[in-house]
C-alpha cells in the first residue's frame, strides 16, 4: 500500500512502514533481510534487499519474494 503525497508517502511492506530511504528487517520466506525503500513512485516502491546485486520494483498487490523463489 502507498499513502501520502509528494515527498510525504509511505509505502506499507509486510505489514512495515517505509518512507523513502528507510531502512527495516524483514522476514521473507523464512529469511531475515535488509530492505531499504529507495523510491515510492505512483503505483510501485523501488527496494535494495540484502543479499541481492540490484534493487527491484514492487509494484501495489505484488508479494515480496526472495530471487529464485
Amino acid at each position: 500500500m502507498i499513502s501520502g503525497v509528494g515527498s510525504n508517502r509511505i509505502a506499507t511492506i509486510n505489514g512495515q512502514p517505509f518512507a523513502q530511504g528507510e531502512s527495516h528487517t524483514l522476514t521473507i520466506a523464512s529469511t531475515k533481510r535488509v530492505i531499504q525503500c529507495t523510491g515510492i513512485r505512483d503505483q510501485s516502491v523501488v527496494l535494495t534487499i540484502s543479499g541481492d546485486s540490484q534493487p527491484r520494483e514492487l509494484k501495489i498487490g505484488e508479494p515480496l519474494l526472495l530471487n529464485g523463489r
